[in-house]
This record gives structure tokens, sequence and C-alpha cells, in this order.
């Protein structure tokens, strides 16, 4: 599953965001910047990154 949230708050993270959902099979997060359009952030989901 790709996730592709709109925000207002210009300081998110989209890998902390990812690995709070990687249980829910999220495959990769995309975090746009509501008022511009512009993407803030991107995080995709690789083997491994699950690994301590």
């Amino acid at each position: 599953m790709d996730i592709i949230i709109w925000t207002d708050d210009a300081s998110v993270n989209a890998k902390e965001i990812n690995q709070g959902l990687t249980k829910y099979w999220a495959r990769s997060v995309r975090i746009y910047f509501r008022p511009s359009g512009e993407l803030l952030d991107e995080y995709i989901f690789t083997a491994g990154d699950d690994e301590d």
C-alpha cells in the first residue's frame, strides 16, 4: 500500500510515519505540503529497514 498524506505542518518525518505503518503493509509514504502541493518528504520501505 502506498500512502499519501497532505499536511499543513512542514516538519513531519515520512520515515517515522512509515515505521509506524509497516504492520499495515505500507510500502511507501509521501507527504505533501497542502498550501503549495510541494513534496516535503518521501520514504520507501526497502528490505532490511525493519532490522534493528
